[in-house]
């Protein structure tokens, strides 16, 4: 089942809201960010630029595997139930083995 209807702004919202991150230098058109677990480089996730306009499915599934979720835990991550610590625990339990 694909990821529900967000819009790029709510996606931002939720990814900058809760991940702690340091921004990537360059001259692209949307701000990326790096993302560390245990002070490793865990992943850079394209961030959508603070926009009303719905995110296409396509492109929300990417910034889904980019953040290495499901797409239901990519939902329970933009529906903030899912906290930034949770998020941190969860995927220190998914890479941890």
């Amino acid at each position: 089942m694909p990821i529900k209807d967000y819009t790029e702004r709510r996606i931002r919202r939720g990814i900058l809201a809760k991940v702690d991150a340091s921004p990537v230098r360059g001259r692209s058109k949307h701000q990326k960010i790096k993302i560390y677990l245990d002070d490793k480089l865990f992943s850079v996730v394209k961030v959508p630029n603070d926009h009303d306009k719905v995110m296409k499915h396509g492109k929300t599934s990417k910034i889904a595997q980019a953040l290495r979720l499901a797409d239901a835990e990519f939902e329970r991550f933009i529906d903030c139930s899912l906290t930034g610590p949770a998020y941190y625990s969860l995927l220190q339990g998914k890479f941890s083995q």
